[in-house]
């Protein structure tokens, strides 16, 4: 968001000369992005679910995932939920 400052910008009443003008800046907020849906792009789906499929598999080990993918826990498990729904969706 732009901010502008505007020093004297009342006349001598005190009226401002531009009620407008904050007004016209003023933002709705929209609403931030989807926290898995950038994942897919930051690691790629072909990684993410290389890496799914390898943990799963136990070839590669928890640890190390969470190093590989930034994310630990419950929100890699979470993750690697959607990763596994989304690849059993495109087979079919």
């Amino acid at each position: 968001m732009t901010s502008i400052l505007l020093v004297g910008a009342s006349d001598a009443s005190g009226q401002n000369k531009f009620p407008h003008f904050h007004s016209t800046t003023q933002r709705t907020k929209k609403g931030g992005g989807d926290f898995y849906r950038t994942q897919d792009v930051r690691l790629g789906r072909r990684f993410a679910s290389f890496l799914v499929r390898a943990v799963r598999e136990g070839r590669i080990q928890y640890r190390d995932a969470y190093r590989l993918t930034d994310l630990k826990g419950e929100t890699f498990n979470h993750y690697a939920e959607l990763v596994l729904q989304r690849m059993k969706n495109e087979r079919q």
